[in-house]
């Protein structure tokens, strides 16, 4: 059991206080039966990475969306038994905003306390309250010849779940992500 406070950098990349970075198959991986709260940027990042558990984990009083998968690479993880209580908007990076046009600026859209970038990931059991979107799903939009989008992307993904915040998954296509950094490659065509 550890505690995880106090951590992450606002509106910095990378600055995450657990971070799986591009670190391919990270079979055994896991954080597990972890407190995190009153963090700056996120609780768990999952980016080019797979088959890590994230299990049994409360993340409380955190900015922006609390479990994060990154670009849309990521696979074969496990997030089972976890619950976000209250994530806040903040400051965040990459896909926490919409870009507006005329009087409408750009604002806020977040926080989730799930955000899916991939459907092949299992989220079981996992609970959702005061959030303003419990699961959000959202896919690569290239057009190389992984089209993740494309495939069928019911909310059955996540199963035995609950959420108390007005829905449980958000699948409208203004909404989907791009893939950022590195993983932009994964994407492309030869």
């Amino acid at each position: 059991h550890v505690e995880f406070t106090s951590l992450g950098q606002n509106m910095v990349m990378a600055r995450y206080p657990v971070h799986w970075h591009m670190a391919g198959n990270a079979s055994g991986s896991y954080v597990r039966s972890c407190a995190m709260h009153n963090n700056f940027q996120r609780c768990t990042t999952v980016h080019g990475t797979a088959n890590v558990h994230v299990a049994e984990n409360v993340c409380h009083e955190t900015m922006g969306h609390a479990f994060y998968l990154e670009d849309g690479i990521e696979t074969g993880n496990v997030f089972e038994r976890n619950l976000v209580i209250n994530a806040r908007e903040g400051g965040a990076v990459c896909s926490d905003f919409e870009h507006g046009g005329g009087s409408t600026t750009s604002h806020q859209l977040g926080p989730s306390g799930f955000w899916i970038t991939n459907p092949d990931n299992s989220f079981v059991n996992n609970h959702v309250v005061g959030v303003g979107t419990g699961y959000w799903f959202t896919f690569p939009t290239s057009s190389g010849k992984n089209k993740i989008q494309d495939r069928p992307l019911p909310c059955a993904l996540a199963s035995n779940v609950s959420t108390h915040t007005g829905t449980s998954c958000d699948v409208e296509p203004r909404r989907a992500g791009g893939v950022f950094g590195p993983s932009r490659r994964h994407f492309d065509d030869p």
